[in-house]
């Protein structure tokens, strides 16, 4: 956790729980993976993959983690719109 105890500046931190939980489970695994920064719609199909799934899952509105339920097919998936 930073030095602000979850507090920011501007007020009240959005979605604290899942941040939090977020966290955690990055503190977890993080000697195990590598986390770099990249332009957004930049073409990367990783990122682009992330993109389309993010908002399969926010039309959904499940409020809890689901398994995709359809075949992973990376380019069908790419093809849905964002």
């Amino acid at each position: 956790m930073g030095k602000n105890a979850w507090k920011k500046k501007g007020g009240e931190i959005k979605n604290l729980e899942i941040i939090q939980k977020s966290y955690h489970l990055y503190n977890t695994i993080r000697s195990k993976i590598s986390l770099s920064h990249i332009k957004a719609h930049a073409g990367l199909q990783g990122n682009e993959l992330a993109d389309r799934m993010t908002h399969y899952t926010r039309k959904t509105k499940e409020p809890e983690f689901k398994k995709y339920p359809h075949k992973i097919d990376v380019q069908e998936i790419l093809k849905m719109g964002s």
